[in-house]
């Protein structure tokens, strides 16, 4: 099996299990273990996905984050990695309403594993514990992730949103107010902040996990 042929072979699989999970389909987990052991195989595939199927593999990743064990950190570490690279790939050609809404779900999803990467790509310390319950003691790089996910909501501005994103959207943009999040300088426009966020670290994955 040739490059191409390897490649058509993993999107072909991680489809089907993204069909499978927006049907909640009793073999959703049996079609994302099937993608998952696919793109362990094929690994190096990675680097080579095209650009218009970036979100096929990024939705895979995000549905392996939503069912992996809880326990599992390294696991979690890898799909919210992975997973917000993909999406943020897509979201680089065009900024689709349902890759947004999944990128938020993602990042508020992975944050307990993703908040490391976040800190490594923006320099900045990243804490072995924290105490999710002290809010405005959170460490830098778990702010800017509520920094990426209130800048997508900012995109999604003029869209219908369901009841719990709806509370999302208003508990993040009221932390606004309060001047919870941590400004690269006392006069950035949040929004824009986190816009470069999602650009430094985006960049940071492509380079640390050679995916550019």
């Amino acid at each position: 099996m040739n490059t191409n042929e390897e490649i058509k072979s993993l999107l072909e699989k991680c489809k089907n299990a993204n069909e499978a999970c927006r049907r909640s389909s009793p073999i959703a987990s049996l079609d994302l273990d099937v993608a998952w052991n696919l793109i362990q195989r094929y690994e190096g595939l990675l680097r080579n996905i095209p650009e218009d199927d970036c979100k096929i593999i990024g939705e895979t990743f995000y549905n392996l984050l939503r069912v992996a064990p809880e326990n599992n950190l390294s696991l979690l570490k890898v799909f919210s990695t992975l997973g917000y690279f993909f999406l943020s790939r897509s979201l680089q050609k065009e900024k689709a309403i349902d890759l947004l809404i999944m990128r938020i779900h993602l990042l508020n999803l992975g944050a307990r594993t993703f908040y490391p990467v976040v800190a490594e790509a923006t320099n900045v310390p990243s804490p072995k514990y924290v105490n999710y319950n002290d809010l405005d003691n959170l460490p830098t790089s778990m702010k800017y992730i509520l920094n990426m996910e209130l800048t997508d909501f900012d995109d999604l501005k003029n869209t219908n949103l369901t009841n719990d994103l709806i509370s999302r959207k208003e508990w993040l943009y009221s932390q606004t107010k309060r001047d919870f999040f941590e400004r690269f300088e006392n006069n950035t426009n949040i929004i824009e902040q986190g816009k470069a966020i999602h650009k430094t670290v985006l960049s940071y994955i492509g380079s640390r996990y050679k995916l550019n």
